[in-house]
């Protein structure tokens, strides 16, 4: 169609209102971009010196009653809430488990199966006041249990979920499987329908990294990463973006060419070349605490977000307690870890475990470590 002069004049006006429209739509689905490019580096080499002695100064433990009913293989994701500890063990018995706060087993969350209040494939939970959440990746719906373990009701997304994490307003925060339309974190509302598109994947970005933690509560706040991605995005209670931090690990990053693809990485030999954090971080009095690749072993990370110094403790010879081994939840009293036998057997200070814990160790079960930060009045566990 051939427009005169005056009818294309005619439409500048709407020219300019979809323009704004689109512009809008843009910005919507791309908050945390506009957050990346205020992004706070934080650089890492190893030698800039910091203690954990100066974020913690005692640490407890707790052993956990395993039987046939509370059997578990690892401590993928913990929250701590209405006295119950709540431990979901993804790969291996793909099962949510509770505890009381000595240790004793109170019940499960749900069980495999195909009905309505069963889950093919249990892939995240988390809890609010409200409820204990737990999302089917397979099936594509949120599970939602009242503390006491009694199915409440199950709701179907359209999307599948990675991770997520409830918003003060009843709806969530979710990470997104990679789909056609590229979406990666969006907002959702209390019925699971998508609200608003807050990251997208890149084009040649792919989804091939199981990840445990995608979120981490901090004082408040949520903690959002996906690994391999070095960029840790700061939500508010509401779910919008505050802040953002980008890891600099003094030329040892993932090389942006194949940071997108796990699979390449590690065909590369990327675990000996570069240095990435395994799951999302947490914040503890003002520190990013966080278990990394470095140099091709497993090392934990510390900053002082104010003092800008941090330090890298790798496990080649071994580790010590006080290293914060394996942290999976942190509150404003305490982080906690978690060790198996095998851990245990690369400690360098072993003396620091009962008998009973060795045995414990020895026949297969599990002990949380609690690392009490320096305002710490609450002191769960047995022992320091």
């Amino acid at each position: 169609m051939i427009l005169t002069k005056m009818e294309k004049i005619a439409k500048v006006p709407y020219l300019i209102a979809v323009f704004i429209m689109l512009t809008n739509a843009s910005c919507k689905r791309n908050t945390g971009t506009e957050c990346l490019r205020k992004a706070e580096v934080v650089m890492v080499n190893g030698e800039s010196g910091y203690s954990s002695s100066e974020l913690t100064d005692s640490i407890s433990f707790l052993m956990l009653e395993e039987d046939a009913n509370s059997s578990f293989t690892s401590v993928s994701k913990l929250r701590i809430a209405d006295d119950r500890i709540i431990l979901f063990d993804k790969m291996g018995r793909n099962a949510l488990l509770a505890f009381d706060l000595n240790g004793n087993f109170i019940t499960s969350y749900g069980k495999k199966g195909n009905a309505g209040n069963e889950y093919a494939r249990l892939w995240d939970f988390d809890t609010d006041a409200d409820y204990v959440y737990l999302y089917d990746w397979i099936s594509k719906k949120m599970l939602y249990y009242d503390h006491s373990g009694k199915f409440v009701k199950m709701r179907k997304t359209t999307f599948r979920g990675e991770g997520f994490v409830p918003t003060e307003d009843g709806g969530f925060l979710f990470s997104l499987a990679k789909d056609d339309d590229n979406r990666k974190l969006c907002k959702v509302d209390s019925s699971l329908n998508i609200k608003e598109c807050l990251l997208s994947y890149k084009e040649d970005e792919s989804d091939d990294k199981v990840t445990d933690n995608l979120f981490q509560p901090a004082g408040g706040n949520i903690i959002y990463n996906k690994p391999v991605c070095d960029s840790i995005y700061i939500y508010s209670p509401s779910g919008e973006c505050t802040e953002c931090y980008r890891m600099d690990f003094d030329g040892e990053n993932v090389p942006s060419a194949i940071r997108g693809s796990y699979e390449r990485l590690l065909e590369e030999g990327g675990k000996k070349k570069y240095a990435f954090m395994y799951d999302c971080p947490m914040i503890a009095n003002g520190v990013l605490l966080a278990t990394v690749n470095h140099q091709g072993y497993k090392a934990t990370l510390l900053y002082d977000l104010d003092e800008k110094r941090g330090s890298i403790t790798d496990w080649k010879e071994g580790v010590r307690l006080s290293d914060i081994i394996l942290p999976v939840y942190s509150c404003k009293d305490y982080i906690v870890g978690w060790m198996d036998y095998e851990v245990y057997g690369i400690l360098a200070d072993k003396e620091r475990f009962s008998e009973e814990m060795v045995r414990h160790l020895e026949d297969g079960g599990r002990i949380l470590v609690f690392y009490h930060l320096r305002n710490d009045s609450n002191g769960i566990g047995h022992g320091k």
